[in-house]
């Protein structure tokens, strides 16, 4: 009896052992045949994703951009005339509110001083110095002390920037073009447009403004510039 229960137990291993292996080799001869993705498909669709969502990145962009136009295109219809003057500088002139805060300060150098301001929602900027001004770096072009603009020792070749000449009340205002390559001893660079103004002094004689590099976010037009800058009185 015992020896006829050892021979069914050692078939019952043996089947058991067979059917493992069935099983397994069965396991591997799927994997191995089962059907693999092209690289270069794959490649594809992950191409074709990107371009899905450069193309939505892109549609936002230009939904974004146009909200800013009209935005600024209501701004600019419901905005009033604001005035910046200042008897110690010895100039006003009128600015549409539209510009946004004007950050305005005036401030000592290593030698002398400087005033500049700025304004939030343009790429404008407006300074001057006195004479004896110095900050131990390179010029700025909101750093005019009055200097006429043939002064090729000051301003180099910047008389062949020279668009026209604008009168304002007390003077007039040199509107000047950038042209070249940004660099030390050109302040106007391409796509830039500048004014100069000489004034009366006693601590300062000079008036500049810069009109930089012109983006979506921060779009002002020459002919906006340029109406701007008859509202100047130089006292």
């Amino acid at each position: 009896m015992k020896k006829i229960l050892g021979i069914l137990l050692i078939g019952i291993i043996s089947g058991s052992i067979v059917t493992y292996g069935i099983v397994i080799l069965g396991f591997k001869k799927q994997t191995q045949e089962a059907p693999k993705v092209p690289q270069s498909l794959e490649l594809e669709n992950l191409q074709y994703t990107i371009n899905e969502k450069d193309s939505e990145i892109k549609n936002l962009d230009t939904q974004n951009y146009k909200l800013q136009k009209e935005n600024l295109n209501l701004l600019k219809s419901t905005s009033k005339m604001l005035k910046f003057d200042n008897d110690e500088l010895g100039f006003s002139f009128l600015y549409p509110s539209w510009f946004g805060k004007l950050n305005f300060s005036i401030h000592d150098g290593e030698a002398g001083k400087k005033f500049e301001g700025n304004f939030e929602n343009v790429a404008l900027s407006f300074g001057g110095t006195t004479k004896n001004f110095e900050q131990g770096r390179e010029g700025m072009p909101t750093d005019y002390k009055g200097n006429d603009i043939f002064d090729k020792k000051y301003f180099g070749n910047m008389s062949e920037q020279i668009a026209k000449t604008i009168s304002v009340s007390g003077g007039e205002v040199t509107l000047l073009k950038g042209s070249g390559e940004e660099g030390p001893g050109n302040w106007f660079p391409e796509g830039t447009f500048g004014a100069l103004v000489k004034l009366s002094g006693p601590k300062f004689y000079g008036l500049s403004f810069v009109l930089y590099q012109q983006n979506d976010q921060k779009k002002m037009t020459v002919d906006e510039f340029e109406s701007m800058l008859k509202t100047i009185v130089i006292k």
